[in-house]
């Protein structure tokens, strides 16, 4: 474990790329990657998910969507964070958006619906995103979560 208990060098990276951004302190990056993986603050920023930023505590409209103005460009150049679990190297490497899949949209969805990452992962666990619509995911992401879909 090192500083500020980070067992993983994802999460130290992330960290690191959340301080540098003004405005942004070491609580504020805690409660975020206490809320979120480095992988989820990742696919967040590149799909400019303002409200699942905001939904962490103590971040507002103007600071989830100056987190992903500052953080998207040092993500699409930094190849450090390619190392990111669940994220596609090849995806960051060009200076066009990421492409997001179904199932990543379902995900954002889901957490813009206020559902937690915990939440939102069990409820997508296992779903076959081959060919799958994104409404349908979410369809049946939301059952499982016992809501009427």
């Amino acid at each position: 474990m090192t500083l500020f208990g980070f067992a993983h060098t994802e999460e130290r990276l992330m960290f690191d790329r959340l301080i540098a951004v003004s405005g942004v302190g070491p609580r504020l990056a805690l409660s975020i990657l206490s809320k979120f993986s480095p992988s989820q603050v990742y696919t967040m920023v590149m799909a400019e998910d303002d409200k699942g930023m905001s939904s962490v505590s103590g971040v507002g409209k103007k600071t989830a969507q100056r987190l992903i103005l500052e953080l998207k460009s040092v993500f699409e150049k930094d190849a450090s964070l390619w190392s990111v679990p669940d994220v596609e190297p090849h995806a960051a490497a060009s200076a066009a958006p990421k492409l997001s899949t179904n199932m990543d949209d379902a995900r954002m969805a889901l957490l813009s619906m206020g559902f937690s990452s915990q939440e939102a992962e069990l409820a997508l666990e296992g779903l076959d995103d081959t060919g799958q619509r994104v409404e349908v995911l979410l369809g049946s992401a939301l059952k499982r979560l016992g809501m009427d879909a």
